[in-house]
């Protein structure tokens, strides 16, 4: 780019660069950011004086440009002759003397004699006549060189004959007037620069005090809103309520709630002693510091809890009630030991320790079913999607691990057991008659998740005979699932998929069939012999002529035990979903 151009580029007035560098051509719309001015940067200055140092001569400053062009030596011109368009020279006697010739890449510094007023050649002794063209290889226009005006060239291949190119753009009267335009800029750089300092100044005394009046004032408003926006989320959240009851001593304190908690409620039921409440450090008496006391019959109420774990300790053996609240579908933390059991449990059975994503996932799950009662009412409730084959095994709501009874199905962690139809099974070792009972009981229920399969023959994921679940459609029901007792197969029809089915009995005439979702569809059987005396089999039913219809599929889980309402067979449902949506990320 020319040397001119240069300066009217990087000291223009404005960010938009119009053309001129002085706002004169292509106008922009006030307020656009284009118009605003542009400060003088040192790097631009840097970069300007340089290039009027290489040009003007400055022997370092001609080393730097002539490494960055690439070029090692430069050979003088000598008996400068001809006409502004016809130039002739000769090459320095001192470089002839060294053997120096006319070469491609050969650079050479002319110093012109006269003006030209057309195209311009070049006829160096050693070489034939060749074109001189300016730095972007255009030819050169009238005027464009001047006498006495230091030029560098360098011969380069193009064309039919080659030609000459010039590496230097720029006359020492162009510098000049550039440097003229440097100090107007300058100076007037300098008085807006001295005039925003002071204007910045002067709004940064007013901010500091500012600051220092209202500092007090805006941590109060701070601390307000932050106390708003707590209390607001506490409300807004929907939350999970859990009753407590423990009986206070003067021995030891006594705990009730070991985990974060909200909406603490407690009665001290008892007519002559005091009970001592303490958040996050146990006490030793009713006396000690931080301790609330609650007279006989007295209640306390707190929506926001100091600290937990909650303890409570009595002047007298003292029993109190109450409840306390978590954000919805949290764990209650008061079952952590007895969840860690289950751990354990897991470990025991070869399983390696669940990694802390799959002990919260195997925790929520656990909290929810116990929640809604479930997990109380169980023979078996094993949970095949898990971390590992042998967690897979473990039964949640009893002692025992299943083994294999056939041949040994594929595991799949996060989805479970993977059945091959043929004669993979497992033996759960719930023996529901043993369970609930001799004869047949009225209250009983059995669930599987599986996945989704087409339509096919009778494939009993869970079963003992006398029950079986067959979570996959029936050849005969164009949309159905069924389940069979030793008298009769119902089906479910019209179901969206098919990954779940569940039965709950209640009366001795009846039960109810689940299906995905489903409120429950009630079948009436005037007899019903629910459970024999053999223990149920996943993957497989375990009948009388010993265990057949094979299942080809996958099972996630299955519970067997008493009978559960229309709400607890929904809420087991809500829950394993859940449960597999979270382990999915795992």
């Amino acid at each position: 780019m020319p040397f001119v151009d240069e300066v009217n580029l990087r000291l223009r007035d404005h960010m938009g660069y119009s053309g001129d560098g002085q706002g004169g051509v292509g106008s922009l719309p006030v307020g656009d950011r284009s118009t605003a001015r542009k400060p003088l940067d040192k790097l631009d200055l840097r970069y300007l004086f340089i290039n009027l140092a290489q040009t003007m001569g400055d022997p370092s400053a001609l080393e730097d440009i002539l490494t960055l062009l690439g070029i090692s030596s430069l050979v003088p011109l000598v008996n400068v002759a001809g006409t502004g368009d016809a130039i002739t020279a000769d090459l320095h006697p001192l470089a002839v003397a060294s053997g120096v010739t006319v070469t491609n890449q050969t650079a050479a510094i002319l110093v012109p004699t006269a003006a030209n007023t057309g195209n311009v050649t070049l006829a160096v002794s050693g070489d034939t006549t060749r074109r001189v063209l300016d730095n972007s290889g255009n030819e050169l226009p009238a005027g464009y060189i001047q006498p006495n005006r230091v030029l560098i060239l360098r011969r380069l291949v193009g064309g039919a004959s080659g030609h000459w190119r010039i590496l230097n753009d720029v006359s020492r009267a162009d510098l000049l007037a550039a440097i003229d335009g440097f100090h107007a800029e300058m100076r007037a750089a300098d008085a807006d620069n001295r005039t925003l300092a002071t204007l910045a100044d002067e709004r940064a005394q007013e901010a500091e005090a500012t600051a220092r009046l209202n500092s007090q004032t805006l941590q109060y408003l701070v601390d307000r809103l932050a106390a708003l926006e707590t209390g607001a989320s506490q409300q807004e959240q929907p939350m999970t309520t859990y009753a407590l009851a423990a009986t206070a001593t003067t021995s030891a304190a006594v705990l009730v709630a070991a985990g974060p908690v909200t909406d603490l409620k407690l009665v001290n039921k008892s007519d002559n002693a005091t009970v001592g409440v303490a958040f996050g450090t146990a006490p030793v008496t009713v006396t000690d510091a931080g301790v609330l006391p609650l007279g006989p019959g007295d209640a306390l109420d707190l929506d926001t809890i100091p600290a937990t774990p909650i303890y409570v300790i009595a002047t007298a053996s003292a029993d109190v009630a109450g409840t306390f609240s978590v954000p919805l579908h949290e764990p209650n933390p008061n079952w952590e030991a007895d969840f860690q059991g289950l751990i354990s449990r897991m470990v025991s059975a070869g399983a390696p320790m669940p990694s802390l994503p799959w002990q919260d996932a195997y925790r929520r799950l656990y909290s929810a079913l116990r929640r809604e009662g479930i997990l109380s009412r169980m023979g078996g409730l094993f949970v095949t999607a898990a971390h590992a084959e042998s967690a897979a095994l473990v039964n949640w709501s009893g002692s025992n691990v299943m083994t294999v009874g056939g041949s040994a199905p594929t595991f799949s962690a996060k989805q479970g057991f993977v059945y091959d139809g043929v004669d993979d099974y497992h033996d759960t070792g719930v023996n529901m008659n043993a369970f609930l009972g001799s004869g047949a009981p009225v209250s009983a229920a059995a669930a599987v998740w599986s996945t989704s399969l087409p339509i096919g023959t009778q494939r009993a994921a869970l079963g003992d005979g006398a029950f079986e679940l067959h979570p996959t459609r029936f050849t005969t029901a164009v949309a159905g699932v069924g389940w069979m007792t030793s008298s009769a197969t119902d089906l479910l029809e019209n179901l969206p998929s098919i990954g779940f089915v569940g039965i709950s009995r209640s009366a001795a005439d009846r039960y109810t069939m689940y299906g995905p979702g489903a409120a429950g569809d009630v079948k009436l059987r005037e007899v019903v012999t629910f459970q024999p005396n053999r223990p149920v089999c996943m993957g497989a039913t375990n009948s009388s002529a010993g265990v057949t219809k094979f299942f080809a599929g996958t099972v996630r889980a299955a519970l067997v035990g008493r009978s559960l309402n229309s709400v607890q067979m929904l809420a087991a449902q809500a829950a394993m979903s859940r449960y597999f949506k979270q382990i999915e990320a795992l």
